[in-house]
């Protein structure tokens, strides 16, 4: 399947006049707009890069004030999203919602946000934590919050139980703190405290998936992805309301994000863990590609398979070693956090959280207004074939 071509369209202004969003009252002077169609998401596929750019500017910016050294403050900001993977992402994701935010007297893009259902192109894939292809081991001690049992021996049979009754565990390390499978059923909305102990990858790992990696991908119907986040001092307000929207929604149980390092902490602020996934892609080195299989065709060999390894998302299941390390650089940096159900005081600060949306949807968006600052025309745009890897940038805060 083809990447979609970018467009060199360019924009009316330029995103080094557009201010920052207010967060007291939250937002400010802006509004929120819901693109109703794909075709709407795709018109602003422009803006949304320019904003990727600048945001992840501003955020390097903001490092070197506070002393950071040049290429620390680059490697923390992160890379901007490639206009051709912003136009492939609108094209394909299925669903496609989200939020794009505004200034309220210009209609200059501050934000934007989508999420959809996770889909995989690869047909051997899985989530594990305490795989060594995952990395997560390395990071032990670095003070990133990890799945949990990361960093503990894989299978470790539990203590014998005691004649004792009463004697308690020499240490914390035998207390058994995974949660039994689950039962045949439906799951309650409220999951025990137990079960919020179980290994992320785990519990992802049992969700159900189907489809076809080479045409439709391999949708996982019960997980959801934010595949698109850019903002200039809105991005914990976004990332909010879509935890929130999901919470009331019981079409899904787990949410995952593909970030980069530096946006680890501001995931990790809104309950994200990093999560171990991994791989097995075709192998195709020197050799021709393999034929797709048939319906019904069982005769068929399969094709020969890499060992497993790091996994880079949206990359292709039958992509070329040296296409993987150019188009899509290093392995994802893939987070996920369950989808709570609210209760309580909890519902109730969703509730306001989501009436300050609707309050701004209310809101008529003005024309987009012309700046004085005339961005030059953009550089002719990558060919269409050509994979673009999947880096959300840290929203500038």
């Amino acid at each position: 399947m083809p990447r979609r071509a970018a467009s060199a369209q360019p924009l009316p202004y330029g995103f080094t006049e557009v201010p920052n969003c207010e967060r007291s009252p939250p937002l400010g002077a802006s509004l929120v707009e819901a693109p109703a169609s794909r075709a709407r998401w795709l018109a602003i596929a422009p803006e949304m890069k320019g904003l990727c750019d600048e945001a992840v500017k501003r955020r390097a910016l903001k490092l070197l004030a506070r002393g950071a050294r040049a290429r620390s403050a680059a490697a923390s900001a992160g890379a901007p999203l490639y206009e051709a993977y912003i136009a492939d992402r609108l094209d394909l994701d299925d669903p496609l919602k989200g939020l794009v935010v505004r200034q309220r007297d210009k209609g200059w893009l501050q934000g934007f946000i989508t999420h959809t259902t996770f889909t995989t192109w690869t047909p051997h894939f899985a989530w594990d934590s305490q795989h060594h292809a995952s990395g997560l081991k390395g990071l032990v001690g670095t003070g990133r919050k990890l799945d949990h049992g990361v960093g503990r021996p894989q299978r470790t049979p539990l203590p014998s139980p005691r004649p004792q009754s009463t004697q308690h565990p020499r240490s914390c390390k035998d207390r058994p703190s995974l949660a039994a499978p689950p039962s045949a059923g439906a799951e309650p909305r409220s999951p025990e405290p137990a079960a919020s102990l179980e290994p992320l990858a785990e519990g992802l790992e049992r969700c159900a998936r189907s489809g076809d990696w080479r045409s439709t991908g391999i949708v996982w119907p019960r997980v959801a992805e934010i595949s698109l986040l850019a903002a200039l001092g809105c991005g914990d307000w976004l990332v909010s309301v879509v935890l929130e929207e999901l919470a009331r929604d019981d079409a899904y149980d787990f949410c995952v994000v593909c970030a980069t390092p530096g946006a680890a902490t501001f995931y990790e602020r809104h309950g994200f863990l990093r999560v171990g996934a991994i791989a097995r892609y075709i192998d195709n080195d020197g050799a021709a590609p393999a034929p797709a299989a048939e319906p019904g065709d069982d005769a068929r060999e399969a094709p020969a398979v890499k060992p497993w390894q790091a996994y880079r998302h949206w990359a292709w299941g039958d992509e070329h070693r040296d296409s993987l390390r150019t188009n899509h650089g290093e392995p994802s940096y893939m987070m996920a956090r369950r989808v709570d159900r609210r209760s309580g005081a909890a519902e109730k600060r969703g509730d306001a959280l989501l009436r300050q949306r609707d309050q701004r949807l209310s809101i008529k968006c003005p024309r987009l207004a012309p700046g004085s600052k005339v961005p030059p025309t953009a550089s002719p745009p990558p060919p269409p074939e050509a994979a673009v890897p999947p880096v959300t940038p840290s929203p500038a805060m």
